[in-house]
């Protein structure tokens, strides 16, 4: 481990997280992010700002996903430390903190080793990222080792607290039954959910009681589309839409969908073979979207 990226971690963790030193980056655009300054490393910003139109040329695979989740503005800033130590900071904005969080959820899983930071984060070897508001923020460093990992969820949450931006759950997560969920399986699908274009702004999560099964809501924006998307997810299988709020749904490509609509919502069991469970989580759902 260098002797130079040692001290730098212990000047950042005995740093207060309200430092107010920041540079604020609004350079081509977007909203400005105040990165703050952090001792041992220089900091600088990227004088590119990218968004929807140009977002290809940075990450050209991953771009269509981010720009389907509301994405605005990227924003770019480099922490190198004497030592050739080098940690980016990516603060990716969106438009609102459902499509954040819905990105976030698309790169996350169970078993990853979650941080407090912002909303929520998580720490590999080499990266941190988290939620935070409208913000996915991501950071890389180019090399490894404890001192800088530490290094880098310091400024992990120092950058949170610089956004300033609310830390709280998508209010819609709380329709989802708490028994059997498997933690952090949450997601947010915006768009083509089980792969039917007429299915948008699900939220999901995995379950696992006798069988691994997923349940999912959609808070429509009124009873009409609610609807709509029921009749369409019936007639796509070649079934009389039920008139009632429950209907069994042999799916072509899902097995088995139990679907509960009330009011504005819709929900619905995924691949639960069992019946007796798939029974108790429709009562579940008939309660909570109420």
């Amino acid at each position: 481990m260098h002797k130079c990226a040692s001290v730098c971690a212990a000047l950042v963790m005995c740093l207060p997280l309200g430092v107010s030193m920041t540079h604020a980056a609004r350079r081509g655009g977007g909203s400005p992010v105040n990165f703050p300054e952090v001792p041992g490393f220089v900091l600088t910003t990227e004088e590119r700002v990218y968004e929807p139109s140009n977002l290809w040329d940075f990450i050209d695979g991953a771009a269509d996903l981010f720009v389907s989740y509301g994405f605005l503005d990227l924003h770019i800033a480099y922490y190198r430390s004497n030592d050739g130590a080098e940690i980016k900071a990516e603060v990716y904005r969106h438009d609102t903190p459902e499509n954040a969080f819905g990105m976030y959820s698309q790169e996350r899983s169970p078993g990853l080793n979650f941080v407090n930071v912002g909303t929520q984060g998580y720490a590999e070897e080499g990266i941190v990222n988290f939620l935070a508001g409208q913000h996915y923020v991501k950071l890389s460093s180019n090399q490894t080792g404890r001192a800088l990992q530490d290094s880098m969820l310091a400024i992990a949450r120092k950058l949170a607290t610089a956004i300033g931006q609310s830390v709280t759950w998508p209010k819609a997560l709380a329709l989802l039954p708490v028994e059997g969920r498997v933690p952090n399986s949450e997601q947010y699908i915006a768009e083509s959910y089980l792969g039917y274009t007429f299915l948008r702004g699900a939220y999901t999560a995995q379950y696992h009681t006798t069988e691994p099964f997923e349940v999912f809501v959609i808070p429509a924006v009124s009873d009409s589309v609610a609807s709509s998307m029921a009749v369409a997810l019936a007639e796509v299988n070649r079934l009389t839409p039920s008139t009632h709020g429950t209907q069994l749904i042999r799916d072509d490509h899902q097995g088995e969908i139990a679907v509960v609509r009330n009011g504005k919502y819709l929900g619905g069991i995924v691949r639960c073979n069992n019946a007796p469970v798939r029974s108790k989580y429709v009562e579940i759902l008939q309660s909570s979207l109420r």
